[in-house]
């Protein structure tokens, strides 16, 4: 049968472009919230800021400025569309401090949490670890939530008694619930979002999911009581990181001596004992000096309530540094050793010198994954030990970021792979890492 052509197009090939650009729209009409779900949105906006003026002015006692009202939503695994869970994130004024309340907008209600004592929290937080530790602070970082926002503290009887109780709840509710078309319709609503916020809940507590992206840390719902924070910290897990620039040796805080005491050990069992009992998360850092916490790589460590993941790249800078949390404590002191141009660290495990260095122009093999011959000597580092090894290389010597290739042996074979090269904060060195897996032997070497 003979086919009509338009323009040197079949009309197949245009019925499949209509169907494509039909498709196409209906995707683009459910990549965002319909006219029902805007409309519930600027309802729990309107709501939700005067919510959060009479929370604030009950707990207060003062009239906020509203800066902006943003709509809470979350995403399930499934959900093209994030859908609002009912809450806002309210940004609020008072002169010059600005804070942020976060409070449902599907009801009348004062319960919310606000991060406006944050800076008072901060300053006991301060003073109160700088009478534990005996030094003087050069930084300190401090981030926690409400205790049922922090993931891994609730046992399994308190996640059954929760949902027995909301389940008790609810029949209560339904009891009560008048008959009618919009009570009913209100009813499966609130319901149906109880449902996914409560997944959400079960998420974070089986370490999956997280909280919605609007409610971050620092907000808490009571009112703080200056002088009570040993109660606040036992009723908030907190993740605190604690630097100093004094070169100290944080390996010994009467949890197993390699050189005499540089902290007294009440600091210890203080961190150990928040960290088991209460989820507290706590890395102090040690740098060498002033110069060297200026020079040190992003100063993000407890953030996320990540300690010490990526220290091992500010080993030029850090002197050593002591992490707890409910796993237990991990300490650890870098040295550094300098070879030709090079230098090198990795945590000091032996006395003596850890790593056994040397540079020959001969040894790399010719397994496929490097073309020409080294630009550098090759340069071999042994050690009996697991753990990184960091090699800072000088860009005036190697320039930004060049190509640098480790071999090493491991089950059986021989393994060459290209590094991953990063760069130092003032630009003089670049950065490369060898995790010490199975153990610290490897060769390095600079390709074109």
């Amino acid at each position: 049968m003979e086919r009509y052509q338009i323009s040197g197009w079949t009309c197949g090939r245009w019925a499949m472009l209509a169907w494509a650009l039909a498709f196409t729209a209906l995707l683009l009409t459910g990549c965002g919230p319909g006219r029902e779900e805007k409309e519930r949105r600027r309802e729990i906006q309107a709501q939700g800021e005067a919510n959060a003026i009479r929370y604030v002015e009950e707990k207060y006692g003062f009239t906020p400025e509203v800066e902006e009202v943003q709509i809470c939503t979350e995403r399930g695994d499934g959900d093209l569309v994030p859908w609002a869970n009912g809450y806002v994130l309210a940004l609020m004024r008072r002169g010059e401090d600005t804070f942020k309340v976060h409070i449902s907008g599907e009801k009348e209600t004062l319960e919310g949490q606000d991060d406006l004592q944050y800076k008072i929290i901060l300053e006991d937080v301060k003073g109160y670890m700088g009478e534990l530790l005996g030094y003087e602070i050069y930084d300190l970082y401090l981030c926690y939530r409400e205790e049922q926002e922090s993931q891994g503290m609730r046992t399994g009887q308190e996640d059954r008694e929760e949902q027995e109780s909301r389940e008790e709840q609810a029949g209560q509710e339904d009891q009560k619930e008048q008959v009618g078309q919009e009570d009913r319709e209100e009813r499966v609503a609130q319901e149906d979002r109880e449902e996914r916020v409560g997944q959400e809940e079960r998420q974070d507590r089986e370490g999956g999911g997280g909280p919605p992206e609007c409610h971050k840390e620092d907000l808490i719902g009571e009112l703080y009581s200056p002088g009570d924070l040993g109660g606040f910290l036992k009723r908030h897990p907190a993740t605190i990181r604690i630097d100093d620039c004094l070169g100290q040796d944080l390996t010994d805080m009467g949890l197993g001596a390699v050189s005499p005491a540089a902290v007294a050990p009440p600091a210890a069992a203080f961190f150990a004992e928040y960290a088991k009992a209460y989820g507290m998360k706590a890395v102090l850092i040690s740098y060498r000096d002033e110069t060297a916490y200026q020079k040190g790589l992003d100063h993000t460590y407890g953030r996320g309530g990540v300690l010490t993941f990526g220290i091992w790249e500010d080993g030029l800078w850090i002197h050593s540094y002591a992490a707890f949390d409910q796993e237990g404590t991990e300490t650890g002191r870098f040295e550094q050793q300098a070879y030709e141009e090079l230098l090198f660290s990795c945590v000091d495990q032996v006395e003596g010198e850890d790593l056994q260095i040397g540079a020959s122009r001969e040894g790399w093999m010719d397994l496929g994954e490097t073309n020409g011959e080294p630009l550098s000597k090759i340069y071999s580092v042994g050690t009996g030990q697991t753990g990184p090894v960091t090699v800072y290389l000088p860009v005036e010597r190697y320039g930004k970021r060049p190509s640098v290739y480790i071999q090493h042996y491991d089950d059986g074979k021989w393994w060459q792979y290209e590094a991953s090269v990063g760069q130092t904060k003032d630009g003089q060195y670049n950065i490369l890492t060898y995790m010490g897996i199975p153990d610290g032997n490897f060769q390095f070497a600079v390709f074109p």
